[in-house]
């Protein structure tokens, strides 16, 4: 699902023999698959089938749709840490520049 969100810039929906544009975004599509999934289950006369790699299926992507909030964190969280690097290391090439002193800047004539 990162690579398709790295690479997708629009969704298609293939179903019942067509196939058509998906107008909201990866998160709505997952919502929507979950949703399909859950009345869509196969039934055995008492209620939805009790296939347990269905329902391990199903709660995995419980836990991932759950843990996106802390992923996108995460990854804000990476990128800003990214960012405060690439400053740290501009202003330490500029410390580290020759004719830069900060010594020579705070003394005072002894005169």
């Amino acid at each position: 699902m990162h690579l398709v969100e790295l690479v997708a810039d629009r969704l298609w929906l293939v179903e019942d023999g067509t196939v058509r544009s998906f107008d909201g975004d990866l998160e709505a599509y997952r919502r929507r698959l979950l949703d399909r999934g859950e009345a869509a289950e196969p039934t055995n006369g008492n209620g939805p089938s009790r296939d347990p790699r269905r329902a391990g299926r199903r709660e995995a992507a419980d836990r991932r749709l759950a843990l996106e909030p802390l992923r996108k964190k995460a990854r804000q969280a990476e990128a800003s840490a990214a960012r405060l690097a690439a400053e740290q290391q501009a202003l330490d090439r500029k410390l580290a520049a020759p004719g830069h002193s900060t010594a020579t800047a705070r003394r005072s004539p002894q005169h």
